[in-house]
This record gives structure tokens, C-alpha cells and sequence, in this order.
């Protein structure tokens, strides 16, 4: 019985869901200007959760000296043979 019972809920829970995403929209309803922050804004203020632009750039496009990129390129090529 258990697990007919759950056959059924799963089967019922995928029929609302796919009733859900038909009658779902796709879009803004409301202009950007009315919508909250997409993060609060005591989380935006503190550097550990969201760091400066330039040390967020750093983080993501690291220099790399020439050596380092001559090294980077010899694994490249002995990885790719």
C-alpha cells in the first residue's frame, strides 16, 4: 500500500508541475526599478561576500608571467602530445 501510495503522489506531483509550467510565463511583469535587489543590501556592503571589482578581477583573470605562461604552455603540449 505504501508504495502505490507514493506511485500516486509522485504521478500527482509531476501532473501539477507540468500543469505549473504551462501556465507559467516567461518574462518581467514589472519594470527592474520596481523589483527588489537581487542580493540584500548589507550582503552587497561586505567585502568577503562580494569584493571590489578590481580584486574580483584579479581572482579571475590572474596575471601570469612569462615563464609561468611558457610553463603552462609545455604541460599544455605534453597533455595534448
Amino acid at each position: 500500500m505504501g508504495s502505490a501510495f507514493a506511485t500516486a503522489l509522485t504521478q500527482a506531483t509531476m501532473v501539477a508541475a507540468t500543469k505549473a509550467a504551462k501556465r507559467t510565463r516567461i518574462g518581467r511583469s514589472v519594470g527592474r526599478g520596481y523589483l527588489p535587489p537581487p542580493i540584500h543590501v548589507k550582503l552587497a556592503a561586505n567585502p568577503a561576500i562580494c569584493p571590489p571589482l578590481p580584486v574580483l578581477a584579479l581572482s579571475i583573470e590572474p596575471s601570469i608571467s612569462e615563464q609561468g605562461q611558457q610553463r603552462r604552455d609545455q604541460i599544455w603540449a605534453e597533455l595534448t602530445g
